[in-house]
């Protein structure tokens, strides 16, 4: 039927007096540059009422338009420039007058990558992900140093081939959303070798190793669900820095491998009692050493780790519980050479069976907790509780003799007097009771022994004057015998296996030094060159 014509003509002044213009202005930069003209300002249309328009920047930068209001996304952009998406790339309403927030253009290229992956990603671009990612088997993703990842939602990346991300301490690989507000999700690694080396991940859920061969070293990992997971696989995670992860900074199992020199803590956590929260929650076979955990719930947490667990060398401080040990088989493991300090309560065992030897707990206000243990070379110092187990070994605590140094021991050669410690934690004074007191089964030392710590960034105070890493070279590595090390200066060579005995030392020659494992079993050991004024650590690997 057709409208009357008064009908018609009231539709149309009403449509035209109610349509609504959006009046947009602000600044772009490209970065660099005095000129700044020439940036393409796109809007595209993504309501009905909407029309796709652009501008460009004056020399200036300055820009402004009038457009149809409606739903847009804004993107600028220009040849040799990092496009911006304004508001992450979502849709934005644009009605009135609108000033948009000055911006500055990166040099380089923008790329939008989603679906299946491989081949080199450059530092000169940035990787805008609007999809999940898939790294298939048998290809390989290589991000150069100084590559910059951004995640535009929820999206993950799967690697079942390789990835290969190196990048250096001045030119990390960043992997993030675009907006701090919003995080991404997930990086699984199924196949492998992986390496992830001085790259930064923050606000993510997590990182997890599925029964992968993976390292990952040298990484600033924040803001994150769990930091790392691990679920088999023959896994390195080393000199890491985790910081804020909700649940666990590192959790799981592998079959093998090292959990050292991490840096982990959670502050934003650490009260926050509607989480729990771990330091690191393992529970495979790994080596966890030289690790410096704190302000968490529980600094470190072992459930039922398998075979020969070791924990050593670590410094547990300031966290409402320092170490836990939930452990079937405690009698497996070895725990000794740790540092726990000012963390609420000390040490909780659920088991029997356990062993510790050569630790150091101070200023806790229970030392050890749980299930009865059984504890040597121990110094336990200002705690408000010493022991409250179900059961205390006959004459534990009680004072029946002196040690080597003249100090005052119970039946297990624990102490129970200062340790003195130094300027720089975990290590103690030149003249400390810890020094020569321990089991030297383990080390000669109570607490984080020196020799064998190559994280923490000074030594015995008076005892060494700084920590230098010499230059050093050490070839084959892995070998099925005999290492090659060439060094240069006077210094002692130190190889442990991984429970932290010590199997043998030699004096180290200038030039070429020849280890011989033969006669050693296969697996992995830590070499440790001590020089005047230097300390190194380098693991071995017999095959």
């Amino acid at each position: 039927m057709k409208l009357p014509n008064f009908v018609f003509l009231a539709f149309l002044f009403f449509s035209l007096h109610n349509s609504v213009s959006a009046q947009l202005s602000g600044t772009a930069y490209l970065a660099g540059q005095s000129n700044h003209s020439g940036i393409k300002v796109k809007f595209t249309a993504v309501s009905g009422t909407a029309v796709t328009d652009s501008c460009l920047t004056s020399a200036s930068g300055n820009y402004s338009i009038s457009i149809s209001g409606g739903l847009y996304t804004v993107a600028f952009s220009k040849n040799n420039y990092q496009t911006y998406l304004y508001n992450n790339g979502l849709s934005t309403a644009l009605t009135n007058t609108v000033v948009i927030p000055s911006l500055t253009l990166a040099a380089g290229t923008s790329s939008y990558v989603s679906g299946t992956v491989s081949g080199t990603w450059l530092s000169n671009t940035t990787y805008y992900v609007q999809g999940n990612l898939t790294v298939t088997a048998s290809t390989t993703l290589a991000i150069q140093a100084g590559t910059d990842i951004k995640f535009l939602g929820n999206y993950s990346i799967t690697v079942n081939g390789v990835i290969n991300a190196s990048g250096t301490s001045a030119l990390p690989i960043k992997f993030g959303p675009s907006n701090s507000s919003q995080s991404w999700g997930t990086l699984d690694l199924y196949g492998g070798p992986n390496l992830l080396d001085f790259c930064q991940f923050d606000h993510y859920y997590c990182i997890t190793n599925w029964n992968a061969t993976s390292k990952i070293s040298n990484c600033k990992i924040s803001n994150a669900q769990t930091g790392i997971q691990l679920v088999g696989g023959i896994v390195d995670i080393e000199n890491n820095d985790i910081l804020n992860a909700q649940v666990s900074g590192i959790i799981g199992a592998t079959n093998s491998g090292t959990i050292t020199c991490n840096t982990v803590s959670a502050p934003l956590y650490k009260n926050d009692f509607n989480n729990f929260n771990w330091g690191l929650h393992v529970n495979g076979s790994e080596l966890v050493s030289d690790n410096d955990v704190y302000d968490c719930q529980v600094g470190v947490y072992i459930y039922d780790m398998s075979t020969n667990p070791v924990l050593i060398n670590n410094y547990i401080h300031n966290n409402l519980l320092g170490l836990e040990i939930d452990q079937n088989n405690a009698s497996s493991l070895l725990i000794a050479n740790n540092t726990l300090n000012q963390n609420g309560q000390g040490i909780y065992n659920s088991h029997t069976g356990l062993h510790l030897t050569n630790n150091i707990i101070a200023s806790s206000s229970i030392a050890i907790s749980g299930v009865a243990m059984s504890l040597d070379h121990n110094l336990i110092f200002n705690c408000a509780t010493n022991f409250s187990m179900n059961s205390t070994p006959p004459g534990l605590g009680q004072i029946v003799n002196t040690n080597s140094n003249g100090d005052p021991i119970d039946s297990y050669y624990n102490l129970f007097i200062n340790p003195n410690f130094g300027n720089v934690m975990p290590f103690v004074q030149a003249g400390s009771p810890a020094l020569n007191a321990g089991n030297t089964s383990s080390s000669s030392y109570i607490g984080v022994a020196h020799t064998t710590s190559q994280c923490y960034r000074s030594v015995l105070t008076s005892l060494r004057e700084n920590t230098i890493q010499t230059t050093l070279k050490i070839y084959p590595n892995p070998s099925n015998a005999v290492f090659n090390l060439e060094h240069s200066g006077i210094a002692k060579i130190h190889v442990y296996d991984l429970t932290g005995k010590e199997i043998f030392n030699q004096d180290a020659v200038e030039g070429n030094n020849v280890l011989d494992l033969g006669r050693y079993p296969q697996g992995v050991y830590l070499c440790v060159i001590e020089g005047q004024n230097s300390l190194s650590r380098v693991k071995l690997i017999k095959f």
